[in-house]
């Protein structure tokens, strides 16, 4: 079932999504957040015609994923967001600097 603008007040609906229509759960893998952060996300942009579809119960089945990224890209900090980003970079050039010096004492092993 379709969201439409009477199910949520306030907000405006289109009748088709932009994107692809994702479950919450899938969001959640790949940004590596919870299901309930994916969902409380979901909840706030409603009012910001994200587009999603809801089974008879209620329950969101399907997200335009498309949307949420647009979304979530103006809600989040951006200073945070390069702080994270920062931080995942300085990470992994330390694995690689260990990976490539355990690397070379096996080639050229000294002592």
């Amino acid at each position: 079932m379709t969201v439409d603008a009477g199910m949520v007040p306030g907000a405006e609906r289109r009748a088709q999504p932009r994107g692809t229509l994702w479950p919450i759960s899938k969001i959640a893998r790949r940004d590596g957040i919870s299901k309930q952060a994916v969902s409380k996300n979901v909840r706030a942009f409603l009012e910001h015609g994200l587009f999603v579809e809801q089974s008879v119960n209620g329950r969101i089945t399907g997200v335009d994923v498309a949307e949420y990224d647009r979304l979530r890209g103006r809600s989040v900090d951006p200073a945070v967001a390069a702080r994270e980003t920062l931080e995942k970079v300085i990470a992994l050039i330390d694995r690689l600097r260990k990976d490539i010096t355990e690397a070379l004492r096996k080639i050229a092993p000294t002592g």
